[in-house]
């Protein structure tokens, strides 16, 4: 079985994907880092098929007062986790 996992290279996300493999799952990772960007529509194309995901992908804004949120910082988050996941669940349905 195959399982996808997103932000999967630091924190929870590798976390998950050693406790997935450890299950008997064939794990693909995808982050930022090694280059997908969940907030892409058109980079969800290119995921193959998958019998399981864990959509992890989030960041946290510049401040923890929203009333004092930047556009950029506020699209940011929003981008990566609102969207990346509605992104995710539509190419996954």
């Amino acid at each position: 079985m195959t399982a996808l996992v997103t932000g999967s290279a630091g924190g929870i996300g590798s976390a998950i994907v050693r406790k997935l493999e450890r299950e008997g799952f064939e794990v693909k990772g995808l982050d930022l880092v090694d280059g997908f960007d969940v907030t892409d529509p058109e980079a969800w194309e290119h995921v193959g098929s998958v019998d399981l995901a864990c959509l992890n992908a989030g960041v946290l804004t510049g401040s923890n007062d929203i009333a004092h949120l930047t556009d950029d910082e506020y699209k940011r988050a929003v981008g990566v986790n609102v969207d990346g996941v509605v992104y995710g669940v539509r190419r996954l349905d």
